[in-house]
Protein backbone atom coordinates (compact mmCIF):
# COMPACT_ATOMS: atom_id res chain seq x y z
CA UNK A 1 0.00 0.00 0.00
CA UNK A 2 2.98 2.70 0.80
CA UNK A 3 4.42 1.89 -3.08
CA UNK A 4 0.80 2.89 -4.42
CA UNK A 5 0.76 5.91 -2.18
CA UNK A 6 3.91 6.93 -3.12
CA UNK A 7 3.04 6.24 -7.02
CA UNK A 8 0.35 8.92 -6.63
CA UNK A 9 2.51 11.24 -4.73
CA UNK A 10 4.85 10.94 -7.71
CA UNK A 11 1.79 11.37 -10.41
CA UNK A 12 0.24 14.29 -7.96
CA UNK A 13 3.46 15.67 -8.11
CA UNK A 14 3.26 16.17 -11.34
CA UNK A 15 -0.39 16.94 -12.06
CA UNK A 16 -0.97 13.78 -13.30
CA UNK A 17 -4.42 12.62 -11.93
CA UNK A 18 -5.07 8.38 -12.06
CA UNK A 19 -8.80 9.43 -11.40
CA UNK A 20 -10.74 6.17 -10.82
CA UNK A 21 -8.45 4.45 -8.54
CA UNK A 22 -9.94 1.52 -7.21
CA UNK A 23 -9.27 -2.08 -6.53
CA UNK A 24 -10.04 -3.44 -10.07
CA UNK A 25 -8.49 -0.67 -12.01
CA UNK A 26 -5.00 -0.45 -10.05
CA UNK A 27 -3.18 -2.33 -12.87
CA UNK A 28 -4.24 0.71 -15.38
CA UNK A 29 -4.48 0.30 -18.64
CA UNK A 30 -1.29 2.53 -19.89
CA UNK A 31 -2.72 5.58 -20.78
CA UNK A 32 -4.59 8.99 -19.23
CA UNK A 33 -7.58 10.85 -19.60
CA UNK A 34 -8.11 14.02 -17.54
CA UNK A 35 -12.65 13.45 -17.65
CA UNK A 36 -14.61 10.78 -16.69
CA UNK A 37 -16.35 9.44 -18.86
CA UNK A 38 -19.92 10.94 -20.33
CA UNK A 39 -21.62 8.18 -18.67
CA UNK A 40 -20.37 6.57 -15.41
CA UNK A 41 -21.85 3.98 -13.29
CA UNK A 42 -24.28 4.40 -10.88
CA UNK A 43 -23.48 1.56 -8.46
CA UNK A 44 -20.70 3.30 -7.83
CA UNK A 45 -20.23 5.66 -4.65
CA UNK A 46 -18.04 7.73 -6.82
CA UNK A 47 -16.24 11.05 -4.28
CA UNK A 48 -17.94 14.38 -4.67
CA UNK A 49 -17.12 16.31 -8.01
CA UNK A 50 -17.32 13.15 -10.37
CA UNK A 51 -19.76 13.43 -12.11
CA UNK A 52 -20.46 12.58 -15.86
CA UNK A 53 -17.65 14.77 -18.30
CA UNK A 54 -16.38 16.32 -15.16
CA UNK A 55 -12.50 16.76 -15.04
CA UNK A 56 -10.66 13.98 -12.74
CA UNK A 57 -9.15 15.37 -9.60
CA UNK A 58 -6.36 14.68 -6.67
CA UNK A 59 -8.93 14.76 -4.57
CA UNK A 60 -10.57 11.89 -6.03
CA UNK A 61 -7.27 9.95 -6.26
CA UNK A 62 -6.87 10.64 -2.35
CA UNK A 63 -10.36 9.56 -2.00
CA UNK A 64 -10.22 5.95 -3.20
CA UNK A 65 -7.36 5.34 -1.44
CA UNK A 66 -8.98 6.25 1.32
CA UNK A 67 -11.61 3.21 0.44
CA UNK A 68 -8.75 0.67 -0.15
CA UNK A 69 -7.52 1.52 3.30
CA UNK A 70 -10.24 0.75 4.67
CA UNK A 71 -11.50 -1.89 2.68
CA UNK A 72 -7.88 -3.46 3.58
CA UNK A 73 -8.18 -2.84 7.21
CA UNK A 74 -5.06 -0.65 7.44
Amino acid sequence: MKNMEKVVATLHEQNIVFGDLRRPNILGTGFFIDRYPVTISTEIPWPQGANPGALLMQAHDVHWLQVINHDLNL
